[in-house]
């Protein structure tokens, strides 16, 4: 066994015996933020309590978040970290949906989770697994007036005690439970994203033990250039400015040209997630670099049709002739 595999072995067994721990102290860390119910346990179910979110910000601070270091000489591809996460549950004798049985029967658990960042396939992957007969979610929760945004829910969610997705968890246009959910922040008025923020990773874990949670890392320079163009780096200088982004914790100013910045920024969230996948084994992990080989790479872990991965584009048409009565956002990809 290499020395690598020695470390997440011997990591995931103490993990285990460590998780009252971890809680407690998550609980004393929500306690001191002035959190209702901080050790996450609210009520397990039901979709009868509605979500009121206000735009009120008075007396709102950012939440505490944290991202780890990282050597980016030394970062692993999508690829090395999924054939080494897949080695160690095998080794732990923990089975894996895509190993168990042909492609096109595959099932994940769900919830199935993205984590991306905006501008990283969110709404490609809402459309692939919808595509893939998944009841699926993105950005707002469908038949909701006003429109009910996810990452809000998740937000009241995780600061009352309650599981994540209570609230916001059935479709309103086919009363289908929500299967799969993709852009799941939010950065104003109340910032959080759970992925970033400080137990925000552990609130989804207490309560979907078994969830699915998904990864499409773009190649950082394509992903820079698109969140850039996104109004003029708008959404940029609402991290730095609402929800304190990045700087108040890896001591990096990223002002919005600072691409080394927002590199380290952007690989270090995905490694975050990471280092939780193994923390958490119980979990389904999947992680799929947006490239050539994303199709099919997506039909092999998810059992989806690679023929359901399109090219979506968030947003109004550039040209302005466009009917916007037949314009689809999502188109084959050629």
């Amino acid at each position: 066994m290499t020395q690598w595999l020695k470390l997440l072995v011997l990591g995931a067994l103490v993990v285990a015996a460590g998780q009252l721990a971890r809680l407690g102290s998550l609980s004393r860390q929500a306690a001191s933020m002035g959190k209702a119910d901080p050790t996450f346990d609210g009520p397990q179910g039901g979709s009868d309590r509605r979500i009121n979110v206000t735009a009120e910000t008075d007396e709102w601070e950012p939440l505490p978040w944290s991202l780890p270091e990282i050597d980016l000489n030394n970062y692993r591809s999508s690829r090395e970290f999924m054939d080494q996460l897949g080695e160690l549950k095998r080794r732990m004798n923990i089975s894996l949906p895509w190993n168990s049985t042909a492609s096109a029967n595959v099932s994940l658990p769900t919830p199935i989770i993205s984590l991306n960042l905006p501008k990283s396939a969110t709404l490609t992957l809402w459309d692939y697994f919808q595509c893939g007969g998944y009841t699926s979610a993105h950005t707002y929760l469908s038949g909701t007036k006003p429109n009910l945004r996810i990452g809000d829910c998740m937000r009241e969610n995780f600061l009352s005690g309650a599981p994540p997705f209570q609230g916001c968890n059935i479709d309103n246009n086919t009363m289908e439970e929500v299967q799969m959910y993709s852009d799941v922040g939010n950065p104003e008025p109340k910032c959080f994203y759970n992925s970033i923020h400080d137990g925000g990773l552990e609130h989804i874990a207490r309560h979907y033990p078994n969830a699915t949670i998904i990864m499409m890392p773009r190649p950082f320079d394509d992903w820079y250039r698109s969140i850039l163009k996104w109004g003029n780096g708008r959404l940029l200088g609402r991290w730095k400015k609402v929800c304190g982004f990045p700087v108040s914790r890896m001591e990096l100013g990223c002002e919005k040209g600072d691409k080394e910045c927002w590199h380290t920024f952007y690989l270090a969230h995905t490694e975050k997630i990471r280092r939780f996948a193994v923390e958490h084994l119980q979990l389904t992990y999947v992680e799929v670099p947006l490239d050539a080989d994303a199709p099919s790479l997506l039909e092999f872990y998810t059992g989806v049709p690679q023929s359901c991965l399109q090219h979506c584009t968030p947003g109004k048409p550039k040209d302005p002739n466009v009917n916007l009565r037949t314009y689809k956002k999502c188109k084959p990809i050629t």
